[in-house]
């Protein structure tokens, strides 16, 4: 459960970080990164939102074998019930089989669906990037866990501390591109 804690925490410092009090800047934070708007209040995603994030990665000299997009459980959802083509349903939903159209797609529910976009505030984020680009480094090598059996005996309990330092890094933010106002409508 600690690891688990840890590996959270940075998945969602590593999307959304501040870099401010030791976080660091995550990559909907980063400068440089492309963008992609559905509307003035946000909207539903479409097959063309989908595509621009993809030609705004690709036309950085991102479309590789590490490109794929990352978004969270409720965007997937949507865009299983979105047409891959623009005029009508055409029975082809844009995410199927893990992609979306026919590249890889992830989830990760430490991407924000409470974005605020004009009058809207069920905003989320659909990312779309060559992943190879996006390091995160891990420092002293571990997680530690150190246990402290003194420090709360007289209530029979043992405290125990866990600590890791990380930190992350884009290293061509034209490798990635966000949608921040995709909504569930």
């Amino acid at each position: 459960r600690i690891a688990k804690a840890h590996a959270l925490s940075l998945d969602s410092a590593s999307i959304l970080g501040s870099g401010n009090l030791g976080q660091p800047v995550g990559l909907l934070q980063t400068t440089g990164i492309g963008s992609v708007a559905v509307g003035s209040n946000g909207g539903a995603p479409t097959s063309d939102i989908v595509n621009a994030l993809e030609s705004t990665v690709a036309l950085a000299n991102g479309d590789d074998a590490t490109m794929g997009f990352l978004t969270n459980s409720t965007m997937r959802s949507k865009l299983r019930k979105t047409s891959a083509l623009t005029s009508a349903y055409s029975g082809v939903p844009l995410w199927a089989a893990g992609k979306l159209l026919d590249t890889p797609a992830a989830v990760s529910n430490q991407i924000p669906a409470n974005l605020v976009k004009g009058s809207s505030s069920d905003c989320s984020a659909i990312i779309c990037g060559a992943w190879d680009q996006f390091l995160i480094g891990e420092f002293n090598g571990a997680l530690e866990i150190i246990s402290d059996p003194y420090a709360l005996a007289k209530q029979g309990m043992i405290e125990i501390t866990s600590f890791a330092m990380y930190d992350c890094l884009v290293l061509q933010p034209a490798a990635f591109a966000a949608c921040l106002d995709a909504r569930n409508v």
